[in-house]
């Protein structure tokens, strides 16, 4: 009889507990009509049309050819001859994803002969070291947006 008792007993027990954590569990993770009222969702998403732009046809639409960026972590050195000997143009050198036009390419030394079209020393002109510099459009090497400083 007690054997009986207990396992009764037992049982009202887990039941009881399964009925309350079910209870606790939908109390706790269902919205509440309240919440459910307080959310309002547009019918329709669409994106403004100054986000659906596309950077690259800004150059396009300049007239711009061969756009390629500064694939770098710090800065691209502009230089006055193509060769890594020859004096920067600029002190800081080129921040990272600056955007600049190839006017010639110098097989020889690796070097590009390139126009800035960004950035605070656009419109002028230097030689860069091909190795560090990516067509727009083209997946980065080195550059890494998400890095933080």
């Amino acid at each position: 009889m007690i054997k009986k008792l207990m396992i009764l007993f037992l049982t009202l027990f887990f039941l009881a507990g399964g009925v309350l954590a079910t209870v606790t569990l939908a109390y706790y993770c269902l919205p509440s009509r309240q919440s459910e009222a307080s959310i309002s969702l547009p019918a329709q998403i669409e994106d403004p049309e100054d986000l659906t732009t596309d950077d690259s046809t800004e150059f396009e639409d300049n007239g711009y050819d061969n756009i390629y960026i500064a694939d770098v972590h710090q800065s691209l050195t502009l230089r006055t001859a193509p060769n890594s000997d020859s004096a920067p143009l600029i002190e800081e050198g080129l921040a990272p994803m600056t955007h600049m036009q190839v006017i010639e390419v110098d097989e020889t030394s690796n070097f590009a002969y390139v126009k800035v079209i960004n950035g605070p020393h656009e419109g002028r002109t230097g030689y860069v070291n091909c190795d560090y510099i990516t067509r727009l459009g083209e997946p980065t090497i080195r550059v890494d947006i998400d890095d933080e400083p």
